[in-house]
């Protein structure tokens, strides 16, 4: 019998928790090839000494995690030069770790997810004669995270972007605007590159009172949910100061993971308003809770906003509100509100003042009807195109179409 092809996934962060790379893992196993998951595995990271389950998960003798266990990062260094140099140092080792662990697996083909994975990956995979798909989730030249070693490295990793993507035998980018901004950058052909969108899973969807339940909120209160990262950058600076003005004394549900100085602050400007009782932080949602979480919530709220790194992205969230049928209202970031004005489903805002997230947040939350329509849009439109079952059906034309005779 003819043995399985062979991937080789290859991903410089926390696997466990990234909701397209295990979706890709899932689907590439499906399809049929044997993988192996290069990914890291830190101290601070959930997933460090949770390996041992993901082997029985992803399907047996088909799927090997080899986690690379790197060091946790310095913390607490004041010194501008220093901490620069131990950042650089500490990358180059994580880096190398990683490329070593790639060198130890031969494979027929290395999924490499974003640029930095597609650096390491190439070398070990000219070596072993392997076919090469670099994933892009991100421009990563364009995140502006203040003192994280993206932005110390920039350059570099703008250097890459340039020149690494044409070295590949295929191309996905996790959006529509991202293969442009791809072939913009490095000369690929953009009708080459396979959009691959980060959509959930098309399954069907039940309400619950999970989030009423879990805060004690009144069954006659209606309930907006903000479901990710609680960083600085989401918007959510804005987003609290409209809670006091918000009708039918509405609660708002914060949740998701988020370092204990910017919950600290979070905690601080909730507790500045009248309404700080109707406000709700919670933590962490692991990615099987999320459907439960949407559907106990009467909209949804993404207040990402116009950043360069958001220029660019479709976030998970809209997605999977699209998916429970839940409305809801974002900025006018371009390539998400491209999707919006496609399928209508949620309001844009027309501008970033906070008089107007707060008239528009109320005019949802005020027209039943309105509401009712913006959720149903979105469901039916997830049910059509945006489920990550109609998604993978890209990933493995393309992997027929770069590994040729091979997969046949």
């Amino acid at each position: 019998m003819k043995d399985k092809i062979h991937v080789c996934m290859v991903v410089t962060t926390d696997f466990i928790h990234d909701r397209r790379v295990r979706k890709e893992a899932r689907s590439v196993l499906d399809l049929g090839y044997r993988v192996t998951m290069i990914a890291t595995a830190r101290p601070e990271d959930a997933l460090y000494g949770q390996a041992d389950n993901l082997d029985a998960e992803f399907g047996g003798a088909d799927f090997a995690f080899r986690p690379v266990h790197l060091p946790g990062r310095a913390r607490g260094v004041s010194l501008p030069v220093l901490s620069t140099l131990i950042a650089v140092i500490w990358a180059i080792w994580s880096y190398l770790k990683i490329m070593i662990a790639v060198f130890r697996v031969r494979a027929d083909l290395y999924h490499c997810h974003d640029i930095d994975a597609l650096a390491l990956a190439r070398l070990p995979a000219w070596v072993w004669r392997g076919k090469v798909v670099f994933d892009c989730h991100d421009i990563m030249s364009d995140i502006q995270i203040k003192g994280s070693i993206l932005a110390r490295l920039r350059p570099v990793i703008a250097f890459f972007e340039r020149h690494l993507p044409q070295t590949a035998h295929g191309v996905i980018a996790a959006a529509p605007s991202f293969a442009a901004r791809v072939a913009a950058d490095s000369g690929v052909n953009e009708t080459s590159i396979v959009p691959v969108l980060n959509c959930p899973r098309l399954h069907a969807m039940e309400e619950t009172d999970a989030l009423r339940r879990a805060f004690d909120i009144p069954q006659a209160a209606p309930v907006l949910l903000y479901l990710g990262s609680l960083n600085p950058d989401r918007g959510l600076d804005q987003l609290i100061p409209v809670i006091d003005d918000l009708v039918l004394e509405a609660h708002v549900v914060l949740m998701g993971p988020g370092h204990d100085q910017v919950k600290a602050v979070l905690s601080e400007q909730i507790s500045a308003l009248k309404s700080k009782a109707r406000v709700h932080l919670g933590g962490f949602v692991p990615l099987d809770d999320v459907p439960k979480m949407l559907m106990a919530a009467t909209m949804t709220i993404i207040p990402n906003r116009y950043v360069s790194e958001a220029y660019n992205s479709l976030p998970n969230k809209l997605f999977e509100a699209m998916m429970a049928g839940r409305p809801f209202v974002c900025h006018d970031i371009p390539a998400m509100a491209a999707i919006v004005r496609e399928t209508e489903c949620a309001v844009i805002l027309a501008d970033e003042t906070a008089a107007t997230m707060a008239s528009s947040l109320n005019r949802v939350l005020a027209d039943s009807s309105l509401a009712r329509e913006l959720g149903q849009n979105g469901r039916r439109a997830a049910e059509r195109t945006y489920n990550w079952q109609s998604q993978a059906d890209q990933i493995g034309a393309l992997y027929r179409r770069v590994l040729g005779a091979q997969s046949g």
